[in-house]
């Protein structure tokens, strides 16, 4: 569905999630030009855009570098081991996380 489609069927407003792993692949290089293009298009159409982060979308050289780090759980606990890899990669459940901790080495 085109943008211009989505204004036919009443559509004003669109929210874009901006992912840490697709905009940092590399250390230091950062790729907007997807968001750039998606912006660029919302409002050509005249739709507003929320801009939403998804910080817990941690590329994979942020994971081998900061391997010592946790995902903290809102309620105070760690995710085990395990599961750190495949909770970098994939959205977790609403509310499930709190933050990233890197402790100090």
């Amino acid at each position: 569905m085109g943008y211009q489609t989505a204004v036919e069927d009443g559509l004003n407003v669109f929210r874009h999630w901006f992912m840490w792993s697709a905009i940092e692949r590399r250390p230091g290089h950062y790729d907007w030009d997807n968001y750039d293009r998606q912006t660029h298009l919302t409002a050509k159409n005249g739709i507003k855009t929320i801009i939403d982060e998804l910080t817990h979308t941690v590329p994979d050289w942020a994971y081998r570098k900061f391997a010592h780090a946790r995902q903290v759980r809102r309620t105070g606990g760690c995710q085990r081991r395990a599961e750190q890899k495949e909770l970098f990669q994939a959205r977790p459940a609403k509310g499930d996380i709190g933050l990233l901790v890197i402790p100090e080495a």
